[in-house]
């Protein structure tokens, strides 16, 4: 099972990847999505959503996904806080 899920995984990161790289960022937005939805407390799904609208110059829907993972990240102590907390700052 666990290695069903891996691979799961591993294959909506390809194809998200895929979307970024051919400059197709609303595929990306829907693939991270859905996966947000079924990984609701990932502090970097939710960054690199911020990411993606920023990349689209949507600087008020990237604050509000670097808001989320910065919050996730606090109560699960990631060790990627820092950089979600620099990320926020610079919108």
């Amino acid at each position: 099972s666990t290695r069903k899920e891996s691979s799961a995984a591993s294959d909506v990161y390809k194809r998200q990847q895929y979307y970024l790289q051919y400059k197709q960022s609303i595929k990306a937005i829907d693939v991270y999505e859905i996966v947000a939805l079924t990984n609701p407390d990932n502090a970097k799904i939710q960054h690199e959503l911020g990411k993606i609208y920023l990349s689209m110059n949507n600087k008020k829907s990237a604050k509000v996904y670097y808001q989320k993972a910065v919050d996730l990240a606090e109560i699960s102590k990631d060790k990627k806080l820092i950089k979600y907390q620099k990320d926020l700052k610079m919108l």
